[in-house]
């Protein structure tokens, strides 16, 4: 049967700095979900798929129904990307269109996606930034100096912690760009440990 393409988008969009800094390159990855195992392709200028010059890791080799592929553009614009996938049998899904934005004017961001409620006195702090940076936490607004997960300069930031005890427990986040200087407002993590 004929795959489907349940998701297609490119993350991070808008891409918000450059791959390497003076390089004028700029990195996404195209993502795609389909319902059945499938070979994927991609293509800035047809929408026909045997002339899409673009193939996902795998093509023709390992099905899947998870793709990612990294693409550089080199201008600050809208980008469109046509996608589009065929089953193992070789029956063709729909094209579909992902298109993002360069746009480096943007301001250094961070946010929690840390849970809320755990029932656990284990688990993850979680920060997404739209730049790549590095991200310190503590349980003392004052004193935060530890580096999150493997002190990466990256876009996730994933910290395991461990509570002393049930109840609110509070974190404290703040994430900072080195070299040009950025850093985020303090970020106050609350949550509910009540195993």
């Amino acid at each position: 049967t004929t795959p489907n393409i349940l998701t297609a988008f490119a993350a991070p969009n808008p891409i918000t700095e450059e791959y390497f800094p003076g390089s004028k390159n700029y990195q996404t990855t195209l993502q795609l979900q389909t319902d059945k195992l499938a070979f994927c392709k991609y293509s800035t200028l047809t929408n026909v798929f045997n002339s899409m010059e673009g193939e996902f890791p795998g093509y023709e080799e390992d099905a899947k129904t998870i793709q990612l592929t990294n693409v550089f553009v080199t201008e600050q614009k809208q980008h469109t990307y046509f996608v589009q996938c065929q089953s193992v049998a070789g029956l063709p899904a729909q094209v579909k269109t992902i298109t993002f934005n360069v746009n480096t004017n943007v301001s250094f961001k961070a946010r929690s996606t840390t849970q809320l409620f755990s029932n656990k006195t284990s688990y993850f702090l979680s920060i997404e930034t739209n730049k790549r940076a590095y991200c310190y936490y503590g349980t003392d607004q004052f004193s935060i100096t530890n580096c999150m997960g493997s002190c990466n300069f990256t876009t996730t930031h994933i910290q395991p912690v461990s509570a002393p005890k049930e109840g609110n427990i509070t974190y404290y986040v703040q994430c900072t760009r080195a070299a040009t200087g950025e850093t985020t407002p303090l970020i106050k993590i609350n949550t509910l440990v009540d195993t």
